[in-house]
């Protein structure tokens, strides 16, 4: 995988949504919108690019928990930074 999966729909805000805790398939298609596919297709995209990494809870639902690795923070503030700069004209 390279730097285009985050160029990829859905991508970026994923990676935004579980920036400040772990959230379900469900609970990422909720906040960032789009088919459950494509959610599902790019969050293991950015697990093999090692952004996020899957859990399983070990309680019933035994839902996913998708969460953001260090690798995948800093890339967010990478991210963020030439957001910052764009937006004030550099």
């Amino acid at each position: 995988m390279t730097i285009e999966v985050l160029l990829k729909p859905k991508a970026i805000e994923i990676l935004e949504a579980v920036g400040d805790r772990s959230m379900s398939i469900k609970e990422l298609l909720d906040a960032v919108g789009g088919s459950a596919t494509t959610i599902v297709k790019r969050v293991r995209e950015l697990e093999e690019m090692g952004l996020v990494k899957v859990d399983f809870d070990l309680n019933f639902p035994f839902k996913k928990k998708v969460s953001i690795t260090r690798k995948g923070l800093s890339v967010l503030k990478t991210i963020n930074k030439l957001k910052n700069k764009l937006d004030r004209g550099y």
